[in-house]
């Protein structure tokens, strides 16, 4: 990467630059094409555009060489790949609608260090984002992809994934499948709503299992087909000799879905005891070390303002809200 050099930038508008309106491109009456195919070592902003492929043929919306940001873009109906990821290792993807793709992936990623921030990756016919080593996931709302909402390659460098306060709802395979990577090893999973998705919540992956761990402890689970968790408790195969097994304690196991209405695209925690009141206030951790106060941060996505209301969810900036 070239970082002495600002990046190349791409942003939409509708009648004056900057007013933050979109400008839309779609694709048509041909196969093979990418809408947006951003290269270069110095990277690239893209922001404010609506990519439509139309469903044609081996269509990508934004072919990425990384070290870049997309943001507030939406991509529809490709059939290769929403946004692949490649060449260069880093980039951030955030503000972000992924819809109607199918193929490899709606984010297909072949990069280390991406992040994912604030996105809403839905129903797509395909895997809902295709992860390598030191991918962080935040925030964000994965809904009704059909293969696995995450899959995660690890890799040779092992530096592992963050997957912090996100959604993950009807998935048409595992909400998160680790792909056989050491479960013990550098992944952070915390704060997550996992729930209806018909294969695995969490996915270990690996043959001998891996014990219970704080790293993956404080997630919220419902009506996964397969389970919670696989191999991802094991007690005797890989036991912490002279140390008891570590409980998770901040994990919830739900009573009901926990949301307002997910089939109307709203993830804000509804009130019902055992729902979605069962997931406010219970987010890892509740205190911290040395420090005063109890953290009030809620499970999933939305934050709710406390008073009960549902609807529109807030938070504050800072640790305790």
């Amino acid at each position: 990467p070239t970082f002495n050099v600002p990046p190349n930038r791409l942003y939409g508008y509708t009648t004056t630059r900057g007013d933050n309106g979109f400008a839309t491109i779609e694709l048509s009456t041909n196969t093979g094409l990418t809408a947006l195919n951003a290269s270069g070592s110095t990277g690239w902003w893209i922001r404010n555009i609506i990519i439509d492929c139309k469903s044609l043929g081996t269509s990508i919306g934004i072919n990425s060489s990384g070290n870049g940001l997309i943001q507030n873009v939406k991509v529809r109906n490709c059939t290769t790949a929403g946004i692949r990821m490649q060449f260069n290792s880093g980039g951030v993807v955030m503000d972000t609608e992924i819809s109607g793709c199918s193929g490899s992936g709606a984010i297909d990623s072949n990069v280390d260090m991406l992040t994912v921030w604030n996105c809403y990756i839905h129903d797509n016919t395909t895997a809902g984002l295709i992860a390598r080593n030191g991918t962080r996931i935040v925030q964000s709302i994965f809904d009704t992809n059909t293969g696995n909402h995450v899959t995660y390659n690890q890799g040779s460098s092992g530096t592992g994934i963050e997957i912090l306060n996100n959604v993950f709802y009807a998935s048409g395979a595992d909400a998160i499948n680790l792909n056989g990577s050491a479960v013990q090893q550098f992944n952070l999973i915390r704060g997550n709503i996992i729930v209806n998705n018909t294969g695995w919540g969490i996915d270990g992956s690996t043959s001998a299992g891996g014990p219970a761990g704080p790293a993956y402890d404080g997630n919220a689970y419902f009506n996964n087909t397969a389970g919670d968790r696989r191999l991802m408790d094991d007690t005797t195969v890989n036991p912490i000799n002279g140390v008891g097994a570590y409980v998770n304690i901040y994990d919830v196991s739900l009573s009901g879905d926990p949301f307002t209405n997910a089939g109307a695209g709203d993830f804000t925690l509804n009130n019902t005891v055992g729902a979605g009141a069962a997931c406010k206030a219970a987010g890892p951790p509740t205190t911290i070390l040395g420090a005063t106060g109890t953290s009030l941060l809620d499970k999933g996505v939305y934050q709710s303002t406390g008073t009960g209301t549902g609807g529109t969810n807030t938070v504050g900036c800072g640790i305790r809200n």
